[in-house]
């Protein structure tokens, strides 16, 4: 969505410094990066990613193959007020091809992989 065209921008900022306690640690987490993903998705949106640390590195793992993949930019800490405007001028340059995001589908996929996964663990 262009909003120089009528569409609308969205702005999602997910807990990142302040842990979430049970019974949902984790849990709201999972949910930020799933509604992101899905609200990028839908409006074929350009990202700029802050990965943050974590025990497995996933987040810099991930950031690093969207940033080499050319589908996100990448900021490995936090922005001062200065570096706003660049960061997102280079996401708007972002080519926004979707579907080398491979979105299409992708929750067959995941209900797929998440039965394989059960047969696995039951026939244990």
């Amino acid at each position: 969505m262009n909003p120089a065209r009528g569409g609308r921008r969205i702005t999602l900022i997910a807990p990142a410094r302040h842990p979430i306690r049970e019974p949902y640690a984790g849990g709201m987490e999972a949910f930020c990066h799933t509604l992101v993903r899905a609200v990028r998705a839908s409006a074929q949106a350009r990202a700029v990613i802050l990965p943050q640390e974590r025990p497995f590195a996933e987040q810099r793992a991930t950031a690093s193959l969207l940033d080499t993949a050319g589908l996100a930019v990448v900021a490995h800490d936090f922005p001062g007020p200065g570096a706003w405007p660049g960061l997102l001028g280079q996401a708007q340059s972002l080519d926004s091809n979707w579907h080398r995001w491979q979105t299409a589908g992708a929750a067959s996929r995941a209900a797929s992989r998440a039965a394989e996964v059960i047969r696995k663990v039951t026939e244990l």
